[in-house]
C-alpha cells in the first residue's frame, strides 16, 4: 500500500510539474539564469514575462530602471530600435509610443522641435503646417490663440501684423461689415 502511495504521489508531482510548464509556456530557467533574475531584483513571475518578451537579465532591469514596468511596452520601443534612454526621453516629453515618434522624424522634426511644438499643444499635422510657414511654437501659438490659420497667419505677419494688431483688425471689419 505504501508503494502504491508513492507511486501515486510521484505522478500527482509529474502532473503538477506538466501544467507549471504549460503555465508558464514552456519558459524554463536554469538555476543560474534564476539567480541573475534575482539579483537584478526580479521576482521569478516577472522574469518569466521578460524572458518571454526576448528580454535578458540585464536587458530587463536597463528597461525598469528606465521607467518602462511592462515588457509588453518595453517590447515595442525595442522592436523600433529606441534603447532605454532614448525611449524614456520620448516617453517624458509626452510621446504615446514608438510610431508616433516616427511620424515626427519622417515630417523632418528633430526631438527638440517636437517636444517644442507638443508643449504648445499642437499635433503633429497642425506643427507642420505652421513649420511650412516658417513659424516657431511659440509664435504660431500666439496666432493659433487668435484662430488665425498658418498662411494667414502667414500672410498678415509679412505685412507686419502682430497676431494681436491683427485680431483688433479682423474684429474691427467683422463690426463694420456686420459680420
Amino acid at each position: 500500500m505504501r508503494r502504491e502511495l508513492i507511486k501515486i504521489a510521484n505522478e500527482i508531482v509529474k502532473i503538477i510539474d506538466e501544467l507549471i510548464k504549460v503555465a508558464v509556456d514552456e519558459i524554463t530557467f536554469t538555476p543560474e539564469e534564476e539567480k541573475e533574475w534575482y539579483e537584478r531584483g526580479f521576482t521569478l513571475e516577472e522574469a518569466i514575462k521578460w524572458k518571454k518578451k526576448g528580454f535578458t537579465p540585464e536587458e530587463a532591469k536597463e528597461w525598469r530602471e528606465a521607467g518602462f514596468e511592462s515588457p509588453w511596452t518595453a517590447k515595442e520601443w525595442k522592436r523600433f530600435d529606441f534603447t532605454p534612454k532614448e525611449a524614456k526621453k520620448y516617453r517624458d516629453a509626452d510621446f504615446k509610443s514608438p510610431q508616433e515618434v516616427m511620424r515626427w522624424q519622417r515630417k523632418g522634426f528633430t526631438f527638440e522641435e517636437a517636444k517644442e511644438w507638443k508643449y504648445y499643444d499642437f499635433d503633429l499635422n497642425e506643427a507642420y503646417e505652421w513649420k511650412e510657414e516658417d513659424f516657431d511654437p511659440e509664435e504660431a501659438y500666439k496666432w493659433k490663440k487668435y484662430d488665425f490659420k498658418p498662411k494667414e497667419a502667414f500672410k498678415l505677419r509679412r505685412k507686419r501684423y502682430t497676431p494681436e494688431s491683427a485680431y483688433a483688425l479682423k474684429k474691427e471689419v467683422e463690426e463694420i461689415w456686420g459680420l
